[in-house]
């Protein structure tokens, strides 16, 4: 997989009087490529069968007819319209694979690293893979439960949007899950999905998900029924009470601009946690709590 560059420039996905051609898996003459290596040092061999004799088109950013692959790989490509600090309006493009025994861990041939993030972007970002910010991830098979966390990062006022760039081998809706607002919007290549977002780096709200509802495991009432949120002012702690067996994986708090200003990553099955919050202002915030079944949300009133 390839994906466009961040320097394509318009609001209208790829198509605002700029042609784009993604680069093929052949490198021709004269280009340059990064590697990277996760060892302390070593020789990088490169030899003759590297080589494929391929008639190519030798730059990248001129516009050609699409060639289609005969990959049966699940492929999902997105793109996100914003404007930067300095009011240009730019494209970025962020693609995932979809296949049986792939991670969230790093799978060789199916991550690759984005070095250019700007100010406002988009990108993948997994626990367990140390938050390296991925341009293209690759993960496990397409499910009714899956749930691909999409981190944003803002640092303008103006709106975001959100679209399909490119499907292949993907025969199913696909949709944008906000666990703030606990709500999905379709995903689609024709129409675009803004989100108003204010100045800030948002993670664990957003989700690629391929199930409409809401919540994908158990219900609200099971996790209402079961867990406890509350904030306790006087020793400056959030309180978690867990009447059931299921383990809190992760506690996040936002703020009312859906900003995540806490977090805590727990997997724990303890029946009371006590969080310290430290030096949060007087204000309303609203607190996610993972389990391994599901996400419940509350709000709660810092004095």
């Amino acid at each position: 997989m390839a994906t466009a560059a961040t320097s394509v420039v318009g609001t209208n996905g790829l198509t605002d009087s700029y042609t784009y051609t993604t680069p093929s898996r052949y490198v021709a003459l004269g280009q340059g490529f990064f590697v990277f290596s996760d060892t302390d040092g070593g020789t990088i061999n490169f030899n003759n069968k590297q080589r494929s004799y391929q008639t190519v088109e030798p730059y990248f950013f001129k516009g050609q007819e699409k060639k289609t692959t005969n990959s049966s790989l699940p492929i999902l490509k997105l793109g996100m319209d914003f404007t930067n600090k300095d009011y240009l309006k730019l494209h970025r493009q962020i693609g995932i694979s979809f296949k049986e025994n792939h991670s969230y861990g790093f799978d060789y041939g199916y991550e690759s690293v984005m070095i250019d993030v700007q100010s406002s972007d988009v990108y993948w970002d997994f626990d367990e893979m140390d938050h390296k910010k991925l341009a293209i991830a690759g993960v496990e098979s397409i499910n009714d439960a899956l749930k691909v966390p999409l981190t944003i990062l803002v640092d303008s006022n103006e709106p975001l949007f959100i679209r399909i760039d490119e499907l292949e081998n993907i025969d199913r809706k696909i949709y944008l899950f906000d666990a703030l607002e606990n709500t999905t919007k379709e995903l689609k290549t024709d129409e675009v999905v803004e989100l108003p977002l204010s100045k800030g780096l948002y993670e664990n709200r957003f989700f690629v998900t391929f199930n409409e509802s809401k919540v994908l495991s158990v219900t609200d009432e099971v996790l209402e029924s079961n867990l406890k949120v509350y904030m306790d002012n006087d020793s400056n702690k959030i309180s978690i009470v867990n009447k059931s067996s299921f383990t809190t994986e992760n506690v996040a708090v936002f703020n009312v601009l859906g900003q995540r200003v806490k977090n805590w990553n727990l997997n724990v099955l303890d029946e009371k946690i006590d969080l310290e919050v430290g030096e949060l202002s007087a204000s309303v915030y609203i607190v996610h709590v993972k389990t391994n079944k599901g996400t419940f949300s509350r709000k709660m009133l810092k004095k």
